[in-house]
């Protein structure tokens, strides 16, 4: 499935929502489009220059991170439950490394928003 950034879902609906047809043909097409051919029409529309859709896969990625450290604190909690304390310590240690991900991609987040990321 084709992600698109909050921020820039946002400003295509309401672009959408007064009259830009660009804009609602975008967001009524987009899941038929290559992922070039979207991240190239998403940027020429929200006025964003180089992206290639990179910003949005750098979004994604943390918002994946952060989906999968609900998942382990989930594991954790039932692993805590049936007494697995050695499920309990890997999931943990795996918890941890998501947290180190999602700062590293926090800080690309930033490098790439500042240009430093070329």
């Amino acid at each position: 499935m084709k992600y698109i950034a909050p921020d820039k879902a946002k400003k295509l609906y309401d672009m959408a929502k007064g009259g830009d047809k660009s804009a609602s043909d975008f967001l009524m097409g987009y899941m038929d489009m290559s992922d070039d051919e979207a991240n190239a029409k998403l940027a020429q529309l929200t006025g964003e220059k180089g992206d290639d859709g990179l910003k949005s896969t750098v979004e994604f990625l943390i918002q994946d991170e952060e989906e999968a450290i609900d998942g382990y604190d989930k594991a954790i909690r039932l692993a805590q439950a049936q007494k697995q304390d050695g499920a309990v310590k890997v999931f943990e240690e795996i918890r941890k490394d998501e947290f180190d991900h999602v700062a590293k991609l926090q800080n690309l987040k930033e490098a790439l928003k500042d240009g430093v990321g070329k």
